[in-house]
């Protein structure tokens, strides 16, 4: 999945079925995830994030995810499962 930043209000993170996360069609260490988000709500007062995570991945993955951007500090967090590519 290709992540990028959208508005300038909506950070997008993809998660590929094998749990590697992206932005901005860049892969991000889980570690640094929280960091990134961070940085990009630092930036984007209000901004909010959509995590789209390919319907293979595995819910831990997936939550782990939403962790590391609530840690971050993001209010406005959404997840949208994507359909595998056939």
């Amino acid at each position: 999945e290709v992540t990028r930043f959208v508005n300038d209000a909506l950070a997008m993170i993809g998660v590929t079925p094998s749990g590697e996360v992206f932005i901005d069609s860049r892969p991000v260490e889980l570690r640094n995830l929280r960091a990134v988000v961070a940085l990009f709500l630092m930036e984007n007062p209000g901004g909010g994030v959509l995590i789209e995570a390919d319907r293979e991945c595995s819910t831990g993955r997936l939550v782990a995810v939403l962790d590391q951007c609530r840690l971050a500090g993001a209010e406005n967090v959404a997840v949208s499962a994507v359909a595998p590519s056939p």
